[in-house]
């Protein structure tokens, strides 16, 4: 008898805390500024719900996003956070162990996930590029990279990135046609910086067919 009431407890304790959670934080179960009318929604829920993404009242989703949240991001997905290599030698001139990227950047660069630009920069508040975060992406997440055959018509195919914008176009993890002349002309612009919710986008589509998400 005893043993059943504490099962009862321990049961309605569980469902009262796992429903008000977010009561707790004080923040709403979905993003002020993401309406279940866009397209994205879905995307940015999804990442949203496995706390890829910090939980807070907003998104921003059409805000640039830098380098430094983006490798948290990649970094909360993997697990990979490598706590006994963390204070291991740090080769960015512009990161510091007070900043609090720091655990983040460095158990990316430990994976080989980013790399420093020329002079030793990582460049953390700068907004990370199309082609830089589809190349993470596409890394973290372990996806066939065989796809040669050029797409597009904004680079040529000897770009050493050409190989992650070819193969991201073959899952289909992201889009961008312009109609001419009633035919579509496919363009990456790789040099523009991505937005958070394309971010989200490609990430959650990435996740969907990795085999490291199974």
């Amino acid at each position: 008898m005893k043993n059943f009431f504490l099962l009862t407890v321990f049961f309605f304790w569980s469902v009262y805390f796992s429903g008000n959670i977010f009561a707790q934080l004080n923040y709403p179960q979905n993003y002020l500024d993401v309406p279940n009318t866009r397209e994205d929604y879905f995307y940015i829920k999804d990442l949203r719900e496995k706390w890829i993404i910090d939980v807070n009242e907003n998104f921003f989703p059409d805000d640039f996003i830098t380098r430094a949240e983006f490798t948290k991001i990649v970094t909360l997905w993997t697990r990979w956070i490598a706590y006994d290599k963390i204070d291991w030698f740090n080769p960015f001139s512009d990161v510091s162990v007070k900043d609090w990227f720091w655990p983040y950047i460095q158990s990316a660069r430990y994976y080989n996930f980013i790399f420093w630009y020329p002079n030793w920069d990582f460049k953390p508040w700068d907004f990370i590029k199309r082609w830089e975060a589809l190349k993470i992406i596409l890394k973290s997440s372990w996806l066939d990279l065989s796809y040669e055959m050029n797409h597009y018509r904004d680079f040529s195919d000897s770009e050493w990135f050409s190989k992650y914008a070819n193969s991201a176009y073959e899952y289909w993890i992201f889009e961008w046609e312009v109609w001419k002349n009633w035919l579509p002309q496919w363009y990456f612009k790789p040099w523009n910086s991505i937005t958070r919710w394309e971010m989200a986008t490609w990430f959650s589509r990435a996740l969907k067919l990795s085999e490291y998400n199974k």
